[in-house]
């Protein structure tokens, strides 16, 4: 299997993503029956990803709090938060959209860490990202 970061998009108020896996051949059962990267807890067999970012300020927010019901506040747009959205599952790919908020400014530096000990990613896999990379992108303009 294959764990990747895509699809990511920015907002002035955050950015989103897709955390998406996929099969490296067919598999006996489909892909979501034994993978889970939303932000539900699934069975004891499945479990779920542990997906964890490391904001600059050194907070950490994570998919174990990213449900509608932990969000902050509506007036409070300081306070990191992760929000776990929509799993998508295909017999050979699953992915699970997150939207961080707010947006890291540029110039600092984000570390996304995994781990999923049902499917054997017992410690912590870590990428940091620029967060250049998430600066939102002008759009031409029609005169």
């Amino acid at each position: 299997m294959r764990i990747e970061l895509a699809n990511v998009r920015t907002y002035p108020t955050g950015i989103a993503f897709d955390l998406v896996a996929h099969a490296r051949s067919e598999q006996s059962a489909p892909l979501h029956q034994w993978v889970n990267l939303g932000p539900h807890v699934g069975t004891k067999r499945v479990g779920r990803i542990y997906l964890g970012l490391v904001l600059p300020d050194g907070s950490i927010v994570t998919n174990k709090k990213s449900l509608a019901g932990h969000a902050p506040e509506n007036s409070d747009t300081t306070t990191p938060w992760l929000y776990g959205g929509p799993v998508h599952r295909e017999p050979t790919r699953v992915a699970a959209t997150y939207f961080l908020s707010p947006r890291p400014e540029p110039g600092e530096s984000v570390a996304i860490t995994l781990s999923y000990k049902e499917i054997g990613i017992n410690s912590a896999a870590e990428l940091v990202v620029d967060s250049e990379r998430f600066a939102p992108v002008e759009q031409p303009h029609d005169d």
